[in-house]
């Protein structure tokens, strides 16, 4: 089967969503399925290799505006000559920002058969948070009393409502499925109208070194908590700085290491010092292919703190299928990861407390730690693999060629 992705996104590095389809569709075309990917984006780009058509937009602005909210010149002529040229017998969207009038305007007309992937949770809130400011979490459903929820989304949010109106009357109704990464994203969909939300996990990046194994316990003299993901408020740092100043009590030799960056690190960096950990915490930046596999290296536990919402924490795959045990909080999609008392810990999220106690526990107990991290690994080998994925996805492909309809589950 011929598969056209509409890719459209803002930004000039690559991110999650842009190496999922760049995978998924590499995968796909070496089994015998032609993929064509139509990029829509900010800045050129080469990543999808000879499977792209790169098509480049202004940056966010008035000019950026009027063409979103009109017609994006050149850009639906385009979407048509593809079309025609691959003769695609499934359409396949990711994302709907840049370009969105001429994207949704394409859609409502192609005879093919559509399919959306939630990537995140922008369909139903338009910070993709769904988290409120006040920590709790939201119904989900972008409508104009989130201007005044106090969530940050400020003058964009005529935008937003334009945009998923356009969605819901024009492209939702030729929308044969839409694929969610974690359970809770499936549910949010589901409730806000869009069906049928199928679960679908996505999938972990495998060194093919990780994958042969085997893993050797982590024997590290100093104990290491790690923490790897955006640095802002609803990944929940301030309640991991809080707990592990707590922990320290019990562990005094343990350090905490916080990869990544965000608009938050000055102020959490403020917190350590002020909760006298500034001496104990790292902050090693953004760390990516061979230095990430260094910093694996060097954590005994990995701790994902995210509050209310979290839909699918793809690191803690990571972490797992090289057998570092991991404490999370029952946010969003990290329960179909983390399973308590199986593959790792699983806390109540905003509870400081709860949190310190799961971690003491297992860094005082590392025989549990890695009898939790094994099993852990053998589920992501055999339940979150790139080929896993692909096929599940096959079987969606299938479906709807067929004309079986898609039931949520």
């Amino acid at each position: 089967m011929k598969v056209l992705r509409i890719h459209s996104w803002d930004g000039k590095l690559a991110g999650g969503g842009e190496d999922y389809v760049r995978t998924v569709s590499q995968m796909l075309e070496a089994r015998g399925h032609p993929q064509r990917i139509v990029a829509i984006t900010t800045h050129p780009t080469d990543i999808f290799g000879s499977q792209g058509v790169n098509f480049v937009v202004p940056e966010p602005g008035v000019r950026r505006g009027l063409e979103d909210g009109f017609a994006t010149p050149g850009l639906f002529p385009l979407l048509e000559r593809t079309a025609a040229e691959f003769q695609p017998d499934i359409v396949h969207l990711h994302h709907f920002d840049a370009g969105f009038s001429s994207i949704a305007k394409f859609l409502a007309q192609t005879k093919h058969p559509i399919l959306f992937t939630a990537h995140d949770a922008e369909l139903v809130c338009p910070i993709s948070t769904l988290v409120l400011p006040n920590g709790s979490a939201c119904e989900g459903g972008v409508r104009v009393r989130c201007g005044f929820t106090g969530c940050k989304v400020g003058w964009g949010l005529p935008y937003n409502l334009w945009q998923h109106n356009l969605f819901d009357s024009e492209v939702a109704p030729r929308v044969l499925g839409y694929m969610c990464p974690s359970r809770a994203l499936r549910d949010y969909l589901d409730q806000n109208g869009y069906r049928p939300a199928v679960h679908l996990p996505s999938f972990a990046a495998i060194p093919p070194e990780i994958r042969s194994g085997p893993v050797p316990p982590h024997e590290l003299s100093v104990p290491r908590i790690g923490f790897l993901g955006r640095i802002e408020e609803n990944k929940g740092i301030e309640d991991l700085l809080s707990a592990f100043a707590e922990v320290r009590r019990s562990v005094p030799e343990a350090r905490l290491d916080i990869a990544g960056d965000g608009v938050a690190l000055p102020q959490f960096q403020q917190m350590a010092k002020d909760l006298g950990i500034e001496a104990q915490v790292t902050w090693s930046g953004w760390v990516k292919g061979l230095a990430k596999d260094a910093w694996f290296a060097q954590q005994r536990l990995m701790v994902f703190p995210s509050r209310p919402f979290e839909n699918f924490p793809l690191v803690s795959l990571e972490a797992l299928v090289r057998q570092i045990p991991v404490v999370a909080t029952d946010s969003g999609g990290a329960k179909d990861i983390v399973r308590p008392g199986e593959t790792g810990w699983l806390v109540p999220p905003s509870q400081p407390g709860a949190l310190a106690a799961a971690i003491s526990e297992a860094l005082q107990h590392l025989s549990e730690a890695e009898s939790r991290a094994a099993r852990g690994r053998a589920m992501v080998l055999s339940e979150f693999t790139p080929e896993v994925h692909v096929e599940r996805l096959l079987r969606i492909y299938e479906k709807v060629l067929t004309g079986d309809s898609l039931s949520a589950h």
